[in-house]
């Protein structure tokens, strides 16, 4: 008895024979294929040892088809890093940061960003019925095309369709001037360095880096982070907890919520809507705290222009220090300061002219009488002397007069304190210094070019605002 069956494919086919008196013959189990419809890849010396050892078989291959082959699916080049794949940075040690820079690189308009390598066709194959077998379809896979990205024409390749920066996400390639985080600065995202905007929708955890160019907008908090806008602003929606290791550095201003154990150092100006607290602040520009509690209390706040604020210290007396820095000095500074020198060099000269009057007077005395020269020199003296003596007196009006113009003028440069000012504020101005020891309201303090003043400013301030 001869069976044949073939595989689900097609591709094999199986012959059975059950051990008989008459075996039979090569043509009997050609018939048998044949009328299977076996017609390719028929495995002609298994059958001849089949025939000559007259044995029974049991599912023997007796035929094999021709496997297709497979084309290769198309591929993408990738011409910029993929910085979505990367894995933790590991430094010498073998240690891994977590917290690894991602970086987005720049690129100019129409530059090459991903190419695609297209699939190509397999070659088919044949079952043992001697029909054509396909090879399986080449999977093709699509350039990863996203915001501000061009397809080229015969759609091999994805170049920038503007200048801006590489951004991957969810696969795709983007090209963009901002950069939007959507949540926290953590472990999911490391440090974040980018030469444009960056907005960060949650907040900055403890110990990571956020650096740019420009902008820095933070709708959270900033913990214990770095911030550093090198040219532009950064602004805090809700506030800074510095937990004594934030640091915030600017080009531009800051503006936050509030300000608590951080040090913040901006070229512009500090606007902070509730209070400073044990911070270090310094403000190339004004420092403003003008709403809610609008508090300083503790720490340092220093302006280069002017501080605005509604309490400075508070009840328990905690050390706070208000400063204008004076590095920069305002033109009546600078005309003070030429003064003090001319009236200094004046002063050296009187000097010197009372020694050699001094000695001549000492030699009259002491000789019968003085030669002509002598009484010249000593008559010459003695008018040169009081010249000097009224140079001094109008440089000494000069200054007088200059102090008091300074008075009557509101100063550009004052720290304005518009509710309460407690005990223990030290007040800076440059290398002047002036403690506050008692209780007071509505005050400015400002340096008089001579000493440093507080007053009540309560109709000032009513201008002022």
């Amino acid at each position: 008895m001869i069976t044949v069956k073939t595989t689900q494919d097609q591709m094999e086919a199986k012959l059975t024979i059950k051990e008989e008196e008459d075996f039979p013959s090569y043509e009997e189990i050609k018939r048998e294929l044949n009328d299977n419809m076996i017609k390719y890849g028929i495995k002609e010396g298994k059958l001849e040892q089949i025939i000559e050892k007259e044995k029974s078989v049991e599912n023997e291959i007796i035929a094999k088809g021709k496997e297709p082959v497979p084309g290769k699916d198309s591929e993408l080049v990738w011409h910029i890093e993929q910085r979505d794949a990367e894995g933790p940075k590991i430094d010498e040690s073998g240690k891994a940061d977590f917290k690894y820079v991602k970086e987005f690189p720049e690129v100019e308009e129409g530059k090459e960003l991903v190419s695609k390598l297209p699939a190509t066709e397999g070659k088919p194959g044949k079952n043992v019925r001697g029909e054509k077998v396909e090879p399986p379809e080449p999977k093709e896979v699509e350039l990863p095309q996203g915001k501000n990205t061009k397809v080229s024409e015969d759609g091999l390749n994805l170049t920038a369709d503007k200048k801006g920066y590489v951004y991957i996400k969810n696969g795709k390639v983007n090209i963009i001037r901002d950069l939007r985080i959507s949540g926290d600065v953590d472990y999911s995202t490391g440090n974040i360095k980018h030469d444009g905007k960056i907005i960060i929708e949650g907040d900055v955890l403890s110990g990571f880096r956020v650096e740019s160019e420009e902008s820095i907008i933070v709708k959270g908090n900033v913990e214990a982070a770095d911030i550093y806008a090198h040219t532009g602003d950064v602004k805090v929606e809700c506030g800074i907890l510095g937990k004594d290791r934030a640091k915030i550095l600017a080009g531009g201003n800051l503006e936050c919520g509030f300000i608590q154990d951080a040090t913040v150092k901006v070229k512009g100006d500090v606007l902070v809507d509730h209070y400073s607290i044990n911070s270090n602040v310094h403000a190339g520009g004004k420092v403003e705290l003008l709403k809610n509690e609008g508090t300083v209390r503790g720490g340092k706040v220093i302006s280069e222009e002017k501080i605005d604020v509604l309490q400075a210290g508070s009840k328990k007396g905690i050390k706070t220090i208000l400063g204008i820095d004076l590095t920069q000095p305002d033109a009546a500074e600078e005309e003070l300061t030429d003064i003090i020198a001319e009236k200094e060099n004046l002063t050296d000269q009187l000097s010197l002219l009372d020694k050699k009057i001094e000695f001549l007077e000492l030699l009259k005395e002491r000789v019968e009488k003085l030669s002509q020269q002598k009484k010249e020199e000593l008559h010459n003296y003695y008018e040169e002397k009081e010249k000097v003596q009224e140079n001094l007196s109008e440089i000494q009006e000069t200054k007088e007069n200059l102090i008091a113009k300074n008075r009557s003028t509101r100063p550009d440069r004052a720290i304005f304190i518009q509710d309460k000012l407690y005990s223990n504020v030290l007040f800076n101005f440059g290398e002047r210094e002036y403690f506050n020891d008692a209780y007071h309201k509505n005050v400015m303090v400002y340096n008089s070019l001579d000493e440093i003043v507080i007053e009540d400013i309560e109709e000032e301030v009513k201008e002022h605002e």
